[in-house]
């Protein structure tokens, strides 16, 4: 997933309209439809925090979306590095609530 398609997604899902994102972090809309078109995932990291209030998520889902390859030093959530799939599979999980229960139940079952 990239940083556009996730905006679209909280966009829709909080019902903030593109004029608000732009208003609240201060930039011209214009970038902020770049982003959604996915012309371009850069963006200034002083907006990375205010972004992710915005869209109501973890600073870090952004910046994982916008630097997919990154692999922190000290992942105090796993002990081992993930792919960059795995890191999208963990951004999805974290950031559609409404996912979650499913996901869960699915992962207890195949526990038993």
């Amino acid at each position: 997933m990239h940083l556009g398609e996730f905006i679209k997604i909280r966009k829709k899902e909080l019902n903030v309209s593109t004029d608000d994102i732009a208003a609240k972090l201060g930039v011209h809309r214009s970038n902020v439809f770049r982003w959604e078109r996915c012309e371009t995932d850069k963006i200034d990291v002083k907006i990375v925090h205010p972004l992710s209030e915005i869209l109501h998520c973890d600073p870090l889902d952004i910046f994982l979306l916008v630097n997919p390859d990154y692999v922190p030093k000290n992942d105090t959530v796993m002990e081992f590095k993930t792919t960059t799939h795995e890191r999208r599979v963990i951004t999805s999980y974290r950031t559609k609530p409404d996912m979650q229960p499913a996901v869960d139940k699915l992962l207890d079952i195949s526990n038993l």
